[in-house]
């Protein structure tokens, strides 16, 4: 069986390069100042999942604590599902409308 990419896009949940699980609120890759200070473009969103990260790039060596609700990003998100799928699984199997 053939492993379907999903792409990027508002309404994803996705996974970083750390391994964080986000949930991808912006339209399009966004401008934007990184924690090490450099810059790029990412895909922006809400972190899902509370935790520590190691550091990358410039924050190699630091441990990052990261919170439900703070801001994600990914340059390259792997992308698990979008949001709306998840939805109609849970009207279809709880008799449900969201």
């Amino acid at each position: 069986m053939e492993e379907k990419i999903l792409q990027p896009r508002r309404g994803a949940i996705a996974k970083c390069s750390l391994g964080r699980i986000g949930l991808i609120t912006s339209e399009s890759m966004q401008h934007v100042i990184y924690g090490d200070k450099t810059e790029g473009f990412s895909w922006v969103g809400i972190q899902l999942t509370d935790g520590e990260v190691n550091g990358v790039g410039g924050d190699e060596g630091k441990v990052i604590k990261q919170k439900i609700g703070s801001v994600w990003m990914s340059r390259e998100p792997k992308v698990i599902c979008y949001i709306d799928d998840i939805i109609e699984l849970i009207e279809e199997n709880f008799n449900i409308t969201i």
